[in-house]
């Protein structure tokens, strides 16, 4: 990758909570959570984007994505084969892709469903990682991604299988790893991820 940050963005999972339809090819005011996470990721670094659950109607809409806008950096594609074990094996399915890119310096966990993140979001939260293992955001107390990370917490995420999201990596390493719980104020709609059918009729 051309960039010393890179993004992993997830987009494998399978929506239980919309019975199954993978909910980042939905729509929300025109268009899908997908392009809004790709708009926010490529306008400010290179992107690996995860895909699993549905992935043919992730990719072809990533490729109109890509068609119809024009973006400083990179998207690569990577597909998790066991997406069905959860959320932490397409993190690791990013890590690996992200190892053979030699991406060297720091990089970001996102997920696909927060269609409100900007591109200066992700480039001020990589400035804030400083010394810490992980940077990971606060909004008005909740903690939200995207959750930065320094380079040697790949090695460390593929040895640990114990846990199934960062969430409860974090929680269960907090005594070992250097974790800057970042009060974030420039964007508090980072709260705002897309569950259930109501949150694409929600007015945020």
């Amino acid at each position: 990758m051309d960039s010393q940050c890179a993004i992993i963005l997830l987009g494998a999972g399978l929506s239980s909570r919309l019975n199954g339809e993978q909910k980042i090819v939905k729509t929300y005011k025109g268009e899908t959570l997908l392009f809004y996470s790709l708009k926010a990721c490529l306008n400010a670094f290179d992107t690996i984007l995860v895909v699993g659950h549905q992935k043919d109607l992730v990719i072809a809409d990533a490729e109109r994505i890509l068609q119809n806008n024009t973006f400083p950096h990179k998207l690569t594609i990577v597909q998790n084969e066991h997406y069905k074990d959860g959320q932490y094996s397409s993190i690791k399915t990013g890590i690996r892709a992200l190892k053979d890119m030699n991406q060297t310096e720091s990089f970001a966990i996102m997920t696909g469903d927060v269609p409100f993140v900007k591109s200066s979001d992700f480039i001020t939260l990589f400035d804030k990682l400083g010394d810490s293992d992980v940077l990971r955001p606060f909004v008005n107390g909740v903690p939200c991604h995207p959750v930065i990370l320094n380079t040697n917490m790949m090695d460390f995420i593929l040895s640990h299988s114990d846990v199934t999201n960062v969430r409860d990596l974090l929680q269960k390493y907090k005594g070992i790893l250097r974790i800057n719980s970042y009060p974030y104020t420039q964007n508090d709609k980072l709260i705002n991820d897309f569950d259930v059918k109501e949150n694409f009729e929600t007015e945020f």
